[in-house]
């Protein structure tokens, strides 16, 4: 009998001395004496069963009478457990990561983001837009008479629209990518022709990045109506569904034979003869699937098939109307360049966008397009309609001061300055590659200068900005080459030009029309590039536009999520801290606890 009052002794101070441990450990983790915490749920667990043990009342065993000192502990705990529960139970529910931020962070970060979002999608674009106006010359007269019978043309370069061929993408990252650089452009077209209302819209090639490697019809149709709808809106905004100019019937006509009709203001209709408006008549040659891309015909002459509106009252009604004439320059991405140009591509362009050499005259100036992709090859079936072209223009001789628009820059030294609004440190060189070339030959560029008398020359390709001026037989003319429109083409800064064409008196050249840098004597024969302006007196007047820095906008926004995402994990560690246990959310499951192996439940 004593034997066993003496193990029942040692078991019961055993018992008291694990228990004893145990509530050490408890306190030294901060969960008894932590008014602001809960506590933990091993801790829970133990104290429920000791009130249970002594609210029973059993005594069966020994092992089961708590000392003083456990008694001690429970009650503290007891005490702080209602605590809890009647703190938890008055506290309103805060779900989720906005019970670890204080209110002032979360309307901070709301603020924030409305903020950065309102910037960067609304009044970046806005801004872009009120930010430029159409240029005027001082001599110009300002009268609202005079200012109705401006002619104002809105050029945009290498929209290039990205598929599948630029960054060789498929799946979801061809289509984020197609999805956010349609919609920079599209956000973009839409300020400027709503609040510029341009009468004329002229595309300066490269629309399709995929173009001319896009054999798929289907694949083809789908990147067209991205272009003519999606991104530019065509049905909506452009006055001509179909192209101004096309190809004649019976491509196989001597284009130096047959006169091409001139598209003319009213105010000169005496000058030229015009054809009624027939609408889209080239004809389709026929299959050529069964024949190789080098006995495709591509040689055609150019017929303007609509009248283009030149009464400044029939103009300002098709602005009202929120609608523009739509010209075309075909690119080295519409069919490539020189030797190696895709004669399918070709046929398909001409179908599609019209004409790849013409002239029309509105405003009283003439805008020559020259397709020089095709004439720098030395092929004479491919150069053919751009050789021919070209000599009939220079026996021509110009009715109108003459404005030359070609996809690849004229030939200049590599050297040339571009002037400080290019965004790039590199020059234009005189390099080339698979379906391109950055300049047209020296040569040729001589040629085209002395036979076309351009007053203007514009230009694309490059993708970045460049102003400079040719000299030739004492003559200067200007070239500018225009940035992208958009942002996934080299740059950070896109942009578009808006020309303005005044010529009330019919001047059919204008004289001395550059001004030399300053100290230098004009026309200096070996002067080319460098600073300059155009004359007031001049008939036209050209300004750049500068569109939204989109991929400043992007990085914004990452740096604002990280400074969100930094701020919720500061408050995430420091509220964790604060409580003693490592949980989330409303959960009393630990993340990591340990295991007591003096528990009684263990």
């Amino acid at each position: 009998m004593n034997r066993n009052s003496t193990d029942n002794s040692e078991d019961i101070q055993a018992q008291e001395h694990h228990i004893t441990i145990s509530s050490s450990l408890l306190r030294r983790a901060n969960i008894f004496n932590t008014p602001s915490s809960s506590p933990s749920p091993k801790a829970r667990s133990f104290s429920f069963e000791s009130d249970s043990a002594s609210d029973s009342g059993s005594s069966s065993s020994p092992l089961l009478q708590p000392s003083p000192n456990t008694l001690r502990h429970k009650r503290s705990f007891s005490d702080d457990n209602d605590n809890y529960t009647t703190a938890q139970s008055k506290a309103p529910h805060r779900g989720g990561i906005q019970r670890k931020l204080s209110p002032g962070h979360i309307h901070f970060l709301r603020l924030a983001w409305c903020v950065a979002v309102i910037l960067g999608e609304k009044a970046s674009f806005w801004g872009m837009v009120y930010r430029c106006s159409w240029p005027e010359n001082a001599s110009w007269d300002k009268s609202d008479s005079a200012l109705k019978e401006r002619y104002r043309i809105a050029i945009v370069s290498d929209p290039q629209l990205t598929d599948w061929y630029s960054y060789k993408q498929t799946g979801l990252a061809l289509w984020l990518t197609e999805f956010y650089t349609d919609l920079f452009m599209r956000r973009s077209f839409r300020r400027l022709h709503n609040h510029l209302q341009p009468d004329a819209v002229l595309f300066l090639g490269d629309l399709m990045d995929g173009g001319r490697d896009t054999m798929d019809p289907d694949l083809f149709a789908r990147n067209q109506d991205r272009f003519m709808e999606t991104v530019f809106d065509s049905k909506a905004t452009a006055w001509n569904e179909l192209p101004i100019v096309m190809d004649k019937d019976g491509t196989e006509q001597d284009v130096v034979d047959d006169e091409p009709w001139l598209g003319v203001d009213l105010h000169r209709a005496e000058r030229a003869t015009r054809p009624s408006n027939q609408g889209k008549y080239f004809k389709q040659q026929e299959d050529s699937t069964n024949t190789t891309d080098e006995n495709i015909n591509i040689t055609g002459q150019f017929k303007q098939v609509t009248k283009i509106p030149a009464d400044s009252s029939e103009r300002q009604a098709i602005r009202a109307a929120g609608k523009s004439l739509r010209l075309y320059v075909a690119g080295n991405h519409e069919y490539g360049f020189g030797d190696t140009l895709i004669r399918k591509a070709v046929v398909r362009y001409k179908q599609e966008f019209g004409s790849v050499n013409y002239e029309v005259l509105v405003g009283n100036h003439s805008l020559v397009v020259l397709d020089t992709l095709a004439l720098s090859s030395s092929i004479p079936s491919i150069r053919e309609e751009s050789q021919a072209f070209l000599s009939k223009i220079g026996r021509e001789g110009p009715l109108a001061p003459r404005i030359l628009f070609t996809h690849v820059p004229l030939h200049r030294p590599e050297t040339t300055y571009c002037g400080d609004a290019r965004e790039a440190s590199r020059l234009i060189m005189d390099s080339h590659g698979e379906q391109y070339q950055n300049m047209v030959n020296a040569s040729l560029s001589r040629e085209i200068l002395r036979k076309i008398q351009p007053d203007m020359v514009f230009s694309g390709d490059d993708h970045d900005w460049c102003e400079i001026a040719h000299t030739m037989y004492g003559a200067v003319t200007p070239e500018v080459t225009l940035p992208t429109f958009s942002f996934a083409q080299g740059i950070r800064q896109p942009g578009f030009v808006m020309l303005s064409l005044y010529n009330p008196d019919e001047v059919v050249r204008n004289q001395d029309l550059v001004l030399p840098p300053r100290g230098q004597v004009y026309p200096p024969p070996s002067w080319i590039g460098g600073m300059k302006t155009i004359k007031d007196s001049s008939t036209f007047a050209y300004e750049a536009c500068m569109l939204p820095n989109q991929l400043s906008i992007y990085n914004g926004y990452i740096v604002l999520l990280a400074v969100t995402l930094g701020c919720i994990v500061v408050h995430l560690l420091r509220t964790m801290k604060q409580a003693g246990a490592w949980s989330v959310g409303k959960s009393d499951t630990p993340i990591f606890w340990w295991d007591d192996p003096f528990s009684p439940s263990s």
